[in-house]
């Protein structure tokens, strides 16, 4: 092996967990039965293989990187049970319904990955991930506080979440500039208002494009980009908002059956 077989790539936004507590406590996290297939996301050195493969589960780690997955395979070489993928989890396509997916995720990989999970969200049931507090708080975020987010919302379509624990930066190589969080989701049997996917998730995204303005301002710009126009239609939207008690709010006053109930309303204009 070379001599900085172990030195993390930042292009890959590589920060290896250390500590075996941890890792211990975000394992036991996954609700683990005999037979299951699991899924981690960038094992790297192993933290997380070496407690996953002491469980009665099949385990499939996929690691972009080259250098790791040699030393995976050769560390991991009795585990029958585990097999290790080189690849780009984003291009990854999901083997079978079911599975159980772990990891601690690279900051710039976090809203692709999710989105990734969403995309594939019939494939797997649960999953323990691990990401910069930054943007675990914007996936738990409540209404009214600066953190909440179209990513919070449109989250909330596929899966239930739930904050497990935070874990200081002493504990990655190399130390992080910020926290880490872990969460759990737990994937919904079937995503909330599937029928209006995709307008639906991309009208939350427009509602969120400019947090300063008034949720008003944010629709008439929504409207006009789906060609809707006309003297009337601030009128219209402001009546609509009126109606519900939405005339002076921002987007970050809305719960997700309040924008359901907007949109609804929108189509009927």
């Amino acid at each position: 092996m070379q001599k900085d077989f172990f030195y993390p790539k930042k292009s890959l936004g590589q920060s290896f967990l250390k500590s075996k507590k941890i890792a211990e406590r975000l394992v036991s996290a996954l609700p683990l039965e005999k037979g299951d297939l699991v899924l981690e996301i960038g094992p790297g050195k192993g933290i997380l293989t070496e407690f996953l493969v002491k469980y009665p589960v099949r385990v499939i780690g996929i690691e972009i990187d080259t250098r790791l997955v040699l030393f995976l395979r050769e560390r991991f070489k009795d585990f029958p049970n585990l097999i290790i993928i080189q690849g780009d989890i984003l291009k990854y396509d999901f083997p079978e319904e079911g599975m159980k997916i772990i990891g601690n995720i690279p900051f710039s990989l976090s809203s692709p990955l999710l989105f990734h999970l969403f995309a594939h969200w019939p494939k797997w049931q649960v999953a323990v991930l691990t990401f910069q507090r930054e943007f675990s708080r914007r996936l738990l975020a409540e209404p009214k506080s600066k953190e909440y987010s179209a990513l919070t919302l449109i989250s909330s379509l596929y899966v239930e979440k739930e904050r497990l624990f935070s874990i200081p930066r002493r504990f990655f190589k190399p130390e992080p500039k910020v926290e880490s969080e872990s969460i759990i989701l737990y994937r919904r049997e079937k995503p909330l208002f599937l029928e209006e996917h995709p307008e639906f998730i991309n009208f939350l995204k427009a509602v969120f494009a400019h947090r300063r303005k008034t949720l008003l301002n944010n629709l008439v710009e929504y409207l006009h980009r789906q060609g809707k126009e006309g003297a009337s239609l601030r009128l219209e939207l402001k009546k609509v908002l009126e109606e519900r008690g939405f005339s002076d709010c921002r987007a970050e006053d809305l719960r997700l059956e309040e924008f359901k109930e907007v949109y609804d309303a929108l189509k009927r204009l």
